[in-house]
């Protein structure tokens, strides 16, 4: 998702930019321009605006309607209420799976599940992989891959036991 982003430079100027945030880093799409003048900065983030309207890869969950109000020299995004997603042209780019692991496994210490691990530290293991056949369905093998991949929780195969 473009971002619209003020940044002084040496000169004292503000360049405007078009940016992106990919793994906790910036990359710069477009240079709009740089200025010191207040009315040309609100015609340089109006040009973003407009360049993150026509360029944007990814469609919106929830439209924005962006408003640009020159004479207060702002822009501003209103978020409607929007009660229809298009299916066909929404993508899915990730998962991750950590808050239901933590979610099923506070059930199951509140249902008194964690009480059959008292004094029985391997059983830790039958309780994960139930716990991760719930949330990935698969053979036990591929249920401890998916438990060292999505929440670094590794077993070991050792003969016919498993050690965590």
């Amino acid at each position: 998702m473009f971002h619209v982003r003020l940044t002084k430079t040496k000169s004292k100027s503000t360049a405007v930019q078009v940016v992106q945030y990919k793994n906790r880093k910036t990359v710069i799409f477009k240079h709009i321009g740089s200025t010191k003048d207040k009315e040309e900065l609100f015609h340089l983030k109006t040009v973003a605006v407009n360049w993150i309207k026509q360029h944007n890869p990814q469609l919106e969950l929830f439209p924005s309607n962006i408003q640009i109000n020159q004479s207060k020299q702002s822009i501003t995004q209103e978020h409607p209420l929007s009660k229809v997603i298009v299916l066909n042209q929404a993508r899915l780019i990730s998962t991750h799976s950590i808050f239901i692991y933590e979610i099923l496994l506070k059930l199951t210490q509140s249902l008194g599940f964690s009480r059959l691990l008292d004094g029985f530290p391997e059983r830790q293991l039958l309780l994960d992989l139930v716990i991760t056949r719930l949330i990935h369905p698969a053979s036990k093998l591929e249920s401890i891959k998916f438990l060292e991949e999505e929440f670094d929780i590794k077993y070991e195969r050792n003969n016919n036991t498993l050690n965590r």
